[in-house]
């Protein structure tokens, strides 16, 4: 049975997605926030302060669950890329790009 890598659980195909939807909503976030100032023109003024307030309440919580989200998943992807790098270095320490694979020595012979 082959090794699993991690390309073949599932973590690039997921990668992508989460790009693609990144690709999307990058652009169209600084759009909408362009075009808030217009909604603001149809805002009675004696709700304009109760507004501002709400949308604060809706954007706290989500900003700092995705900033949690975005830092757990960052975090679980470096110690992933740590473990595999060292699951197939074979010794226990990390192979440097260039790195010769370890000869043998007398002492090992000894063993």
């Amino acid at each position: 049975m082959a090794a699993t890598t991690i390309a073949d659980s599932g973590l690039d195909r997921a990668g992508v997605a989460i790009s693609a939807v990144c690709l999307v909503h990058c652009p169209a976030l600084p759009l909408i926030a362009a075009a808030l100032p217009a909604v603001d023109a149809w805002v009675d003024p004696e709700t304009h302060h109760r507004i501002h307030w709400a949308l604060l309440a809706l954007a706290l919580p989500i900003s700092l669950a995705a900033l949690i989200t975005g830092v757990t998943l960052l975090a679980a992807a470096h110690v992933a890329n740590w473990r595999a790098r060292h699951r197939r270095s074979g010794d226990g320490r990390h192979r440097q790009r260039g790195d010769r694979q370890r000869q043998p020595t007398a002492i090992d012979d000894a063993r």
